[in-house]
């Protein structure tokens, strides 16, 4: 429902969004999360229109960058496990396309990307690093048939008996955090490497936040979102070299991490580009399903 209210408002959403008999539910949910404004009339029964309040617009372009890349997991996966060796021709079919629109070639190539990095896919690539020969390994067959989102896909018996601790270098208070660096101490969180024990469970939220640093200037923020940016990821970092690390405050820095990124994502900020935007839902997500 947040991905559609994204790019339209004050209007009701088509069946395939949400059937007509849900909609009072939809429209009750979202008021009382504040996410639309009450457009509702005493005179008249069900829902009014849904328009989205301030809160909601976040909400909505984050959940709109995260429902296509979900839809391009699940695309890449479909389209192999229909016995395509490549991904030639999943832009153009009906696995790649829904009311949103079809997926563009980036998508299906960032897509694929992540499901190998996930252990879902595997194959051969060509020299610019793109895959020309595919499959779906075991694992990724049981993520296609469980619930969303793809990547973070947990086998119901798998286990994970290992409990080694992987490393940060950390100085400096919480907001004042310094990674890798030598001399004095950078007031701008840069980097994450190996030297302070991270908790087990949460390295991949470590690579994340590195992914994040390293991809921070091809965003080209203005000094104020730079530095909110960075000021949640040295919270992040914070958290996870704890011996028991806060799950809520880990997942409120990075939901107000891709807050900060949803209007470039979607094209909007006043100095995105197209490749900030491409930065920016890469970004997002790999900021998704962490903890």
């Amino acid at each position: 429902m947040l991905a559609w209210l994204a790019g339209t408002s004050g209007q009701h959403p088509p069946v395939e969004v949400c059937a007509g008999n849900d909609l009072a539910l939809a429209y009750d949910q979202l008021r009382q999360a504040d996410l639309i404004l009450d457009t509702s009339d005493k005179d008249t029964v069900g829902a009014g229109p849904f328009v989205l309040s301030a809160a909601g617009r976040v909400e909505a372009s984050l959940a709109a960058v995260e429902y296509r890349a979900e839809l391009a997991r699940r695309g890449v996966l479909r389209w192999v496990l229909d016995d395509y060796r490549s991904l030639d021709g999943l832009e153009s079919s009906d696995a790649g396309n829904d009311y949103t629109g079809p997926l563009t070639h980036r998508e299906v190539v960032d897509a694929a990307n992540e499901l190998a990095m996930e252990h879902l896919l595997e194959g051969e690539r060509r020299g610019d690093g793109e895959f020309f020969l595919v499959r779906a390994t075991p694992r990724g067959q049981r993520a296609l048939r469980g619930p969303a989102p793809i990547v973070g896909y947990q086998s119901p018996t798998a286990t994970n008996n290992h409990h080694h601790r992987s490393t940060v270098t950390i100085s400096g208070s919480q907001n004042q955090v310094a990674f890798g660096n030598s001399g004095s101490v950078d007031q701008r969180l840069k980097n994450v490497n190996n030297s302070t024990a991270i908790a087990p469970g949460f390295e991949k939220v470590a690579e994340s936040i590195q992914y994040l640093l390293n991809r921070l200037d091809a965003l080209a923020l203005n000094d104020d979102d730079d530095q909110e940016v960075r000021d949640h990821a040295a919270v992040v970092v914070g958290e996870i070299v704890r011996d028991n690390p806060d799950r809520t405050t880990i997942k409120r820095a990075i939901n107000s991490v891709r807050g900060v990124l949803a209007p470039i994502s979607l094209g909007v900020a006043a100095a995105a580009t197209a490749e900030s935007t491409e930065t920016a839902r890469g970004l997002i997500e790999a900021l998704t399903g962490l903890v």
